[in-house]
């Protein structure tokens, strides 16, 4: 809301509603930080032994009555900050607080009662509607003072108060539990909790990581979900929830709404009444309402949340290791025996964990329990799906995707929407290998092999976390202590399916197999290839010139780059051959495009994946597109890649002229494509493609019209049948005449009046091809 500047009375701040940029975050400094830190034994500051801010800080800058005294540098798990001053041998004053308060207290008043004016006509709306309307409390600063406005606005008895204990709290957050239930004795508390204590369920599940963040689902979501289901007696409930999340604490959670409905979790309302404030509010707040702080702030932290957090940074590590260092020191040990990784000295072990490395794993590899438990192999027109040794029934988990009947010992019937499965089982030794006729590919059956290996990697993964049972929203699946599933009442609406690999366990342990031999899938900026990019670059002469322009700005330019450098058009920001060639042809030729098709299908991994793996003349809407990009990339690294494919196919004619993919329209959204075939190929465009396919395919430049048509044989190059999705009549009729036209270039050989063999000359190359242009 208000920006702050410092004042000289007091030593604390005034609130300004002069926009001024970057608000800051600040927050108070107490005598135990600066004591922790060393600043009162290293630079003779003098600390008075009193419960009320000293200074304050914006990062790790301290503010003493506007100016910056001092600062921290660094610090980490096993690293200790520099410390800098620009004062020695000070006497501490502390902060004015009654009169920073006083001074603030009109624009205060006018954004509290604001505050509690929503959070009244918030719980009015919802009381009806909802079973149950609760405050989600963790201990915080922030919950602390949402829990304050909540119970300033509702009465008592018309919410409840849950704490989700994740066993990795600091010991001053439970304490802070406590103080508040002390404080609003006539409240109604509930803990939450997770049968798994943390040590053991990252032992189960390998440690959480940035891009695998089961531990909020786990030990706080389930927990939640359940304990509210015991409490209002039913599976199907609806909830308001008042949470004390603040735009400012990132850049995510700037984007949040004040009301919304939850992606966690289907049956939640959650309400941000103090989504706007900022630190410097919040504090005021406190003093003036004489609130207690959780004493973890006051050691340093700006953040009271977990003890070893994947989302932690360097700074709370440092702390956490001073305050908790037992806690600390638990969870280094769990990590050391499921790392595979050989630290060859202590350095190398502090460095690894200084640096945070563990957090950047993106599933099973480099830890001890990471394994495969299902494969696939695809033979022949059928599909093996081999189960080893999977933790729970197979059976059960099946039947959430649609009706199954088991028609013999070893003979199953899947019925998906309009799809039947016949699925042979085969045991052998505890494995289970499920096999079928590969269905047809179309939008339906990829979204049922998606679920397929979802719902056997729940079987195979299952440890019993509980998550499916707080996302099924009628409480059809119920699980005993040993992952015993059933599954009763199922209404098939996949949401229990509906995950990366179906399964967080699964997510989290399942080894990498093979990898792109390119990895800038989403090179692109979320943009596609656009024919105006390539237009403007052709008007302005190819030169630096073009770089300056101001019609592009800067995501343009690196979306722009990668896609020319993809195309083999530049090097570095200069022009190639091809490019020169491409650019006497012109931009709006179909023949540059098809040029710059085939380099892209050889250079980006999004376009060779989509000349590989999407069939063509069947539709594929963007969660089909999702699922055929596989599990290797994460959501964000996908809807990146669609959006670029879909922009490319829409704006240059690789997708309107070459008719690679038509793009059905919704308003001025691509919601599904279509890939086609290039109904009349420029033969020269063709030629290219053949030299580019011999030299890609260690110079084989002797083959037979039927290789171009040999999925079956890997040469190494893409035939431009494949490339351009070609018939056989038509890519013999084009081959014969470049054998006329082009005779130093292509020769066939002829057998019974059918074309057999095609030579091309080894002397000559791709790049001569485009001299003929």
């Amino acid at each position: 809301m208000y920006n702050y500047i410092w004042d000289q009375e007091t030593g604390g701040y005034l609130l300004d509603t002069k926009i001024t940029g970057v608000i800051k975050e600040v927050r108070p400094v107490f005598k135990e930080e600066l004591q922790l830190l060393g600043f009162d034994k290293q630079f003779g500051w003098k600390l008075p032994a009193v419960d009320v801010p000293l200074m304050w800080a914006e990062g790790r800058k301290y503010i003493y009555f506007g100016d910056c005294i001092g600062e921290a540098v660094g610090g980490s798990l096993y690293d200790l900050p520099m410390l800098k001053a620009s004062v020695t041998d000070m006497e501490i004053q502390p902060v004015d607080i009654g009169t920073m308060v006083e001074k603030n207290k009109v624009l205060m008043i006018g954004l509290i009662q604001k505050t509690l004016r929503f959070i009244y006509d918030t719980y009015k709306a919802y009381q009806k509607k909802a079973d149950i309307i609760y405050v989600a409390f963790s201990g915080g600063k922030d919950s602390i003072v949402m829990l304050d406005l909540v119970q300033r606005a509702l009465p008592h008895d018309g919410f409840e108060v849950v704490f989700a204990d994740t066993t990795m709290e600091l010991s001053d957050t439970y304490n802070s539990v406590h103080r508040a239930q002390n404080e609003w004795p006539d409240l109604r508390w509930h803990t939450a909790k997770s049968h798994f204590n943390a040590p053991n369920s990252w032992m189960k599940i390998g440690p959480p990581a940035e891009k695998l963040r089961w531990c909020c689902s786990v030990h706080k979501t389930v927990p939640q979900v359940l304990l509210i289901k015991k409490l209002v007696g039913k599976n199907r409930f609806k909830t308001l929830v008042f949470v004390g999340v603040r735009a400012e604490e990132s850049e995510s959670r700037s984007n949040y709404e004040h009301i919304s409905d939850s992606k966690k979790h289907i049956m939640q309302t959650s309400c941000c009444p103090i989504l706007e404030w900022n630190t410097s509010e919040l504090f005021l707040y406190m003093f003036q309402n004489d609130l207690f702080l959780n004493d973890a702030y006051k050691k340093g932290l700006t953040r009271a949340g977990c003890v070893f957090c994947p989302m932690s940074s360097k700074w709370s590590f440092f702390i956490n290791s001073k305050i908790q260092s037992r806690q600390v020191e638990k969870y280094v040990d769990v990590l050391s025996k499921l790392l595979t990784i050989d630290f060859k000295s202590s350095t190398a072990f502090e460095k690894y964990f200084n640096e945070r490395n563990w957090k950047l794993r993106l599933n099973g590899r480099d830890i001890s329990i990471g394994s495969n438990k299902l494969i696939q192999v695809n033979d022949n027109g059928y599909t093996e799906l081999l189960l080893i040794n999977p933790n729970s029934d197979y059976y059960q988990w099946l039947s959430t995707i649609g009706p199954i009947f088991q028609m013999a010992d070893n003979h199953l019937q899947l019925e998906y929407k309009n799809t039947i499965l016949n699925i042979e089982l085969i045991k052998d030794n505890g494995n289970i290998k499920l096999r079928f006729k590969t269905p047809l590919q179309n939008v339906e059956t990829i979204r049922l092999m998606y679920l397929l290996k979802n719902a056997l990697n729940k079987a195979a993964y299952c440890v019993g976390c509980k998550v499916c049972i707080a996302e099924c929203p009628i409480g059809a699946i119920n699980m005993d202590s040993g992952c015993n599933i059933t599954v009763k009442g199922c209404q098939h609406c996949e949401y229990c399916l509906d995950r990366n690999k179906g399964c967080i366990v699964a997510q989290s342990l399942t080894l990498p197999v093979g990898g792109s031999r390119m990895n800038n899938l989403a090179a692109y900026q979320t943009r596609g290839f656009r024919q105006d990019w390539l237009e403007l670059f052709f008007d302005m002469g190819m030169g630096t010139d073009f770089w300056d322009n101001k019609r592009m700005g800067k995501n343009m330019f690196l979306a722009f780059k990668a896609w020319m450098k993809d195309a083999e058009l530049i090097d570095g920001l200069s022009p190639t051959a091809i490019c020169k060639n491409l650019y006497n042809i012109g931009s709006d030729d179909f023949a540059t495009w098809g040029i710059i098709y085939n380099n892209l299908a050889y250079n980006s991994a999004l376009i060779n994946w989509f000349v590989n793996k999407i069939e063509p003349f069947q539709r594929y809407d963007n969660d089909s597109l999702r699922i055929m990009l596989g599990d290797s990339y994460t959501d964000s690294v996908k809807n990146s890649a669609i959006k670029s494919l879909k922009e490319t196919m829409k704006a240059s004619p690789i997708g309107w002229g070459l008719k690679m993919a038509e793009c059905q329209m919704k308003g001025k959204s691509v919601v599904s494509i279509t890939k086609g075939a290039w109904s009349n190929p420029e033969p020269l465009t063709i030629l290219y493609s053949l030299y580019k396919f011999a030299e890609k395919s260690d110079q084989l430049y002797s083959f037979t019209l039927s290789d171009l048509f040999n999925d079956g044989v890997n040469h190494g190059g893409i035939s431009p049948a494949k490339l351009y999705n070609l018939d056989r009549e038509t890519c013999k009729q084009i081959v014969e005449g470049l054998a006329r036209d082009y005779s130093n270039f292509i020769k066939v050989n002829f057998n019974k009046d059918m074309m057999e063999d095609i030579y091309l000359v080894s002397e000559k190359t791709s790049l001569d091809v485009m001299a003929l242009f």
